[in-house]
């Protein structure tokens, strides 16, 4: 499937700007107005007021898994602060292989890991780069903003502020 006339919008702002906050509402709303929505989000796990880690909530199942955590595990992908487990990465992409229906297909976040290292949620970048999906929106971060913008020019960009809901 192929969506010529798909729409990409970047949900960009800083660490605890409320994107993921954001993405969880809209997901509330679309599902409420029985709207199909599918995709992947990472909810921060705090402990004591500390982020401890970050899980992967599969949108279209429910099922979530834990993603990341702070640096001293002994598994998995290293970034400057996070240590991510490969086999939930590898659970996220398996799932976005087999492209489930959607009507909007939601990612939070793509960061470093894909960017950078060309590692982490390809299957996501895939997913766009063949619009697959009508409507998508797509968490990133301002330093990555300018990678996502020549990767997908035909997407627009707007702060945590700039919804309404769906």
């Amino acid at each position: 499937m192929h969506v010529m006339d798909s729409r990409l919008t970047f949900l960009t702002g800083n660490s605890g700007a409320g994107k993921t906050t954001l993405c969880l509402r809209l997901i509330e709303e679309a599902q409420r107005d029985k709207y199909n929505v599918g995709g992947f989000i990472s909810p921060p796990v705090f402990e004591a007021e500390r982020k401890v880690g970050i899980d992967l909530l599969n949108v279209w199942t429910g099922e979530r898994r834990r993603l990341a955590n702070r640096l001293g595990g002994d598994k998995g992908m290293v970034t400057q602060r996070w240590q991510f487990d490969e086999a939930v990465i590898q659970w996220g992409n398996s799932v976005m292989a087999q492209r489930p229906t959607c009507a909007l297909f939601i990612i939070d976040e793509l960061g470093p890991l894909e960017f950078a290292l060309g590692r982490g949620l390809l299957g996501a970048m895939t997913l766009l780069d063949e619009r697959v999906y009508p409507d998508n929106l797509v968490v990133v971060r301002p330093v990555l903003l300018a990678y996502a913008r020549w990767r997908w020019p035909w997407g627009t960009v707007r702060p945590p502020g700039g919804f309404s809901g769906t």
